[in-house]
């Protein structure tokens, strides 16, 4: 089938379709371990020297008022270099941790976290990030280094009330925000195509924590351990955004399922990762609301749960798992790039596609043409056999 180029004209903004893990009610969020995608103002944590000299086995790296770091890509002003927070290194080891006392930032091979005041790292969070997007882009065949997408965020994105990364290049590296939820509002990590941003309990330190009564007050709502599934999952939306527009079922089932896959493989390296696959098994289900039948398997794929009014929020990262489970099983590992490869060739790529506001959801036309892309790569009958395989799974 040929296929109709769709073409708009690139915003200069970097969010492409940005995408989170499923909401919650407000009980669930005060309960979760992730966060909405609203951004949080800056945390007051009081410096605690002693604290500090025990837990911050991983260490700021002097960087002198007088220079720039090395990313910084326009010329800057003596006045203005304070301005950039400093760059820290962390120890590697799981025990040792690391306490934000201001902004800051770590430089990996493919990735920086910018990290919030407030924030409790393990001295192995790093090490364990770099793992998974190296697995991410071994599972998934495509890098995360590409020439066509965009970098970066402007004030709207960091709100500390200023921009302190202005003037910061990045490069072709992943930026990774470590946000700090203060309020206890129930923020939940997010990613699309230039950035990801993780909300986690366990990242937040015991000085913010016990400042705020709802935290303090629910002392279970800190897991003791960082729940690496979020990093996989938003990183897989990153990954895959800079390559492609996606529909939503597999937009969020391929993260759910790359998820799955890189922390499955990774679980013995940490007792993190090891603690995170065994809570995936809880957190994963086998059956959404719509009647997947081979009479219904189509539409429903059609509908991209675009009208969530008649499903359960939560289905379209259940059924998208399950049907990459399902291609990966009938058509090989590489069914993601296949597909991938094959809606870039129909024209939706990452550089000729940019969405306003009324485009954020794709429309029914663009759904009606990424379908018909799909049975042209995986057969005319790939949505009757997901529908049996669906079945055998109840």
């Amino acid at each position: 089938m040929k296929k109709k180029r769709f073409l708009l004209t690139l915003m200069t903004a970097a969010l492409l379709i940005a995408s989170c893990g499923p909401a919650q009610t407000p009980a669930d969020a005060e309960a979760s371990n992730t966060a909405t995608i609203q951004e949080t103002t800056d945390v007051s944590v009081k410096d605690d020297d002693s604290a500090a000299s025990t837990a911050n086995n991983a260490t700021v790296e002097d960087v002198a008022s007088t220079e720039a770091p090395a990313e910084v890509k326009n010329d800057i002003t003596e006045n203005n270099l304070k301005e950039y927070p400093p760059k820290i290194t962390l120890s590697g080891n799981h025990d040792d941790h690391f306490i934000a006392t201001e902004l800051c930032y770590y430089e990996g091979e493919k990735f920086f976290l910018l990290i919030a005041k407030g924030a409790d790292l393990p001295g192995d969070l790093a090490d364990n990030v770099a793992l998974i997007i190296d697995k991410l882009e071994e599972k998934v065949g495509l890098p995360y280094k590409t020439e066509h997408a965009l970098f970066g965020f402007d004030n709207s994105t960091v709100d500390y009330g200023y921009n302190p990364w202005e003037g910061f290049d990045f490069g072709k590296k992943v930026p990774i925000f470590i946000k700090i939820d203060d309020e206890g509002a129930g923020y939940i990590s997010c990613g699309d195509s230039s950035f990801a941003t993780i909300y986690l309990n366990s990242l937040i330190s015991m000085d913010v924590w016990n400042s705020v009564p709802k935290y303090r007050d629910n002392p279970d709502w800190r897991e003791d351990y960082v729940d690496y599934y979020d990093f996989a999952h938003e990183l897989t939306h990153v990954l895959t955004l800079r390559h492609a527009v996606l529909p939503k079922i597999i937009r969020e089932g391929c993260a759910d399922y790359y998820a799955w896959q890189v922390i499955n493989s990774l679980a013995d390296v940490s007792p993190d990762l090891q603690r995170s696959r065994e809570e995936m098994n809880n957190y994963f289900s086998y059956q959404v609301k719509d009647d997947v039948t081979a009479s219904t398997a189509e539409q429903i794929y059609r509908n991209d749960y675009q009208d969530l009014s008649h499903a359960a929020r939560g289905d379209e990262y259940t059924l998208g798992r399950m049907i990459c489970s399902f291609l990966a099983e009938t058509y090989g590992d590489s069914f993601m790039l296949d597909y991938v490869n094959a809606i870039r060739d129909a024209g939706y790529r990452f550089e000729d596609l940019a969405f306003n506001i009324e485009l954020f959801n794709l429309q029914q036309s663009h759904l009606d043409e990424l379908t018909d892309i799909f049975k042209d790569v995986f057969g005319e009958n790939v949505f009757k056999d997901f529908a049996a395989y669906y079945q055998k799974q109840q």
